[in-house]
This record gives C-alpha cells, sequence and structure tokens, in this order.
C-alpha cells in the first residue's frame, strides 16, 4: 500500500506560524505588551517575500511615525478593541487622487464588498461638528449635546459606531456616506492609544480623515487576534498588497472581547440600535439615560459568543475590563516618563 505524504511547502503556506517578536517588552498586569516595532515576513506568489512593520499602538513614541504613514496613503491593519480592522486616510472628494486618498482598494481588494455598503469615518470628537448636519438632528436635546466636543465624546462609553446626518458640502469621501439617507458612520473608543493616533494623524491629513471598517472580506469573520490575523495575511495576496502594516494594541486584545462594535443610528427622535455588538442595549440606555429602539431586522456584529443575556454581559464586561486596563496602563506610563527622560 501507497501512502502519500502532504505536501510540507502547502501545509506550512495554510497554517503558517507567526514570526515571534524579540524586541523589548513592558509586562503590565501580566501582560506582554510590544514595546518596539517588529516585523511580520510573508510569502507572496509573485511579490516573492514580503515584509510589514508592526507597532504598538501603546507606545506614543510612534504616534507621529504611523501617522506619516496614513499621511502618505498607506494601509493598516490596526486592532480596534475587538477584532483587527483596516484603515487608511480617505481624501475629501476634490483632493481624491488615485490609490493614495482613494477607498477603491478597500472595496476591491481588501473588504471586496459592493460598494453601497460605506465605511466608517474615525473622527475625533472634535472635528465631527466639521460633518455632522445638526439641521438634520430631530432630537433638540440631543442636537444640543452635539454641539459641544465634550457632548459628542460622551456618547462614546466604549467602542461604538454612532451614526448621525452627513452634511452634503463635499467636505467627505464618497465612500463614507450612505447615500440612502446621507448619514456617516463615526467610531470612536474613549482609549487613549486610539485617541493620541488620530490626533497625530488629524493634524498631518489635511483634506481628509481616516476611515475604514472590520478586517475581513465581505461575508466572513474577521480576525480577534494577532495569530488568526497573520495566517490570514499569509493566505491573501491581496492583503500583501495593499496592507501596508499592521498595529497592535496587546492590552485589549489580551482581554478578548471577541466581537466587532454596536452601531447605533441618531437620526431620528429616538436613538435606534441597527447593529448589536459588543455593547448591549442595556450597557448603553444605562450609560445614555436614553431608550433606544431595536428594529425587527437589526443585524449582529460578527462574534466568537451566541448573542445571549449571559455573553452580551460578559461582552460588557470584557469592554469595560479593557477600557479600564488601557487608563491604568496610561497612568503607568505618564509616572514612567515623568520619572526617565527615554522610555523606549
Amino acid at each position: 500500500m501507497i501512502i502519500e505524504l502532504p505536501d510540507k511547502a502547502i501545509e506550512d503556506n495554510e497554517n503558517p506560524k507567526m514570526p515571534e517578536y524579540k524586541g523589548k517588552k513592558i509586562n503590565f498586569e501580566g501582560i506582554d505588551i510590544q514595546w518596539e516595532k517588529g516585523e511580520w515576513k510573508f510569502q507572496h506568489p509573485t511579490l516573492h517575500e514580503v515584509t510589514k512593520t508592526t507597532y504598538p499602538l501603546l507606545n506614543l513614541f510612534y504616534w507621529n511615525e504611523i501617522a506619516e504613514r496614513f499621511k502618505k496613503g498607506e494601509t493598516a491593519a490596526v486592532f480596534m478593541l475587538g477584532n483587527f480592522g483596516v484603515v487608511k486616510k480617505l481624501e475629501s472628494p476634490e483632493w481624491e487622487n488615485d490609490k493614495k486618498g482613494s477607498a477603491d482598494a478597500l472595496f476591491d481588494k481588501v473588504k471586496k464588498r459592493p460598494r453601497q455598503q460605506n465605511f466608517v469615518a474615525l473622527a475625533h470628537p472634535e472635528d465631527m461638528i466639521d460633518i455632522i448636519d445638526l439641521d438634520r438632528v430631530v432630537d433638540e436635546k440631543f442636537r444640543n449635546q452635539l454641539r459641544f466636543p465634550g457632548g459628542r465624546e460622551r456618547l462614546y462609553l466604549g467602542p461604538l459606531h454612532i451614526i448621525l446626518p452627513v452634511r452634503d458640502k463635499g467636505l467627505v469621501n464618497k465612500a463614507l456616506i450612505r447615500e440612502e439617507d446621507k448619514t456617516i458612520a463615526i467610531f470612536w473608543a474613549n482609549h487613549f492609544g486610539f485617541e493620541g493616533l488620530v490626533d497625530a494623524a488629524r493634524r498631518k491629513i489635511k483634506h481628509g480623515m481616516l476611515g475604514g471598517g472590520s478586517l475581513n472580506i465581505h461575508g466572513k469573520e474577521p480576525c480577534y487576534n494577532k495569530s488568526e490575523l497573520y495566517q490570514e495575511m499569509a493566505n491573501q495576496p491581496d492583503w500583501l498588497e495593499e496592507i501596508d502594516f499592521i498595529v497592535f494594541d496587546d492590552i485589549a486584545e489580551t482581554v478578548g472581547i471577541g466581537r466587532s462594535h454596536t452601531m447605533i443610528r441618531y437620526s431620528g427622535r429616538e436613538p435606534e440600535l441597527i447593529r448589536l455588538g459588543s455593547l448591549s442595549k442595556a450597557k448603553i440606555e444605562e450609560s445614555t439615560g436614553r431608550t433606544i429602539t431595536v428594529p425587527p431586522d437589526v443585524r449582529y456584529a460578527s462574534s466568537k459568543t451566541p448573542y445571549s443575556e449571559e455573553f452580551n454581559i460578559q461582552a460588557d464586561q470584557k469592554v469595560t475590563d479593557a477600557l479600564s486596563r488601557l487608563d491604568r496602563f496610561r497612568s503607568y506610563l505618564i509616572n514612567s516618563l515623568a520619572n526617565s527622560p527615554v522610555h523606549r
């Protein structure tokens, strides 16, 4: 009897081993945090070996370097408090040009989905006023809350996509606008690393903003950790061509939220939950003091756990734990920097 053994090269390509990071680490509350740039190497069918730089989101000394790469039009895989997302600069229509400020590659080669399904803006609360249409916000009390950066920031008790009417003045890349009702989904998280990176990017990007979505081919699951991302990238030649670098968040990843984000629409009389994710309806109502309606066709974000009361409570707690630990790490960094001129 002849036994055919599997081709080792094929097997290695289907189950690639993530490279070990050998640079400096910081151990915080039992979590090893990558503290310097690293490298991931892949084999591409035509480009042969390709190398992608990996960055730690939690190291403030890299925010400007990452923001500069976004300014140049590069695309990143970024851990987004639950799963990896894809992020790049999307320029205003009059400044949009070829690959650098266009969403074409995100639609056609990364997500591979119809252009009618818009991407999400990563807008700082201070900048939201420039793109939202307050005149179309029905509820007067909520409209007044949106007038001030602090009011807008208070909407984000964790990682959320908040949908608001968008100004139709040619300021926003069309890939970020839902044409059906002229709204825009804006992601924010009140996470010091994410806030610091977006703040650095907004100071460099003059005619547009960061935008993107979950990093997955349309209809498939996103990656919830580095190992999953490495394996998926190794088997997606288009991703190796389009994704230029990767940004890790070791604290949020270790907590293991395991869900994509909840989406709330604020364009009607009452806020409407249109996609349930890592923050539950009960948690958002408790935080905002407002009743949230749920339409019959509510969608469910990608999740490693079922949507039940038990697992929804667990997801809420994981988000709270991640943000609390990130806030403690921020305090740790402030204290460390105060006592040392160099912390790299």
